[in-house]
């Protein structure tokens, strides 16, 4: 597993254990879920793909503020990876 993979999950426990005892909750604004960045958004949907990952909800998508995709972990919540676009 890729470093960037492992410390996708390993966050990704975090936020679900953070929530789960009360010391964080979900955004209530448009944006929901977990927001992940990432170097390159691109090679990380290619590596999950690569290792079997099929729940994505939005492949990578070009925004004015970046490139982004989401997907759903295990649990079924959706998880965004945001690319920031450069300054």
């Amino acid at each position: 597993m890729s470093r960037e993979v492992e410390d996708l999950h390993r966050r990704l426990l975090r936020a679900r254990d953070a929530i789960g005892r009360g010391y964080a909750r979900p955004l209530d604004v448009a944006l929901h879920g977990l927001v992940l960045n990432t170097d390159d958004v691109r090679g990380l949907h290619e590596d999950l793909r690569a290792r079997g990952f099929t729940d994505f909800t939005q492949e990578p998508t070009e925004h004015f503020y970046g490139t982004d995709m989401t997907l759903r972990d295990p649990s079924g919540n959706e998880v965004r990876i945001l690319q920031q676009g450069k300054s």
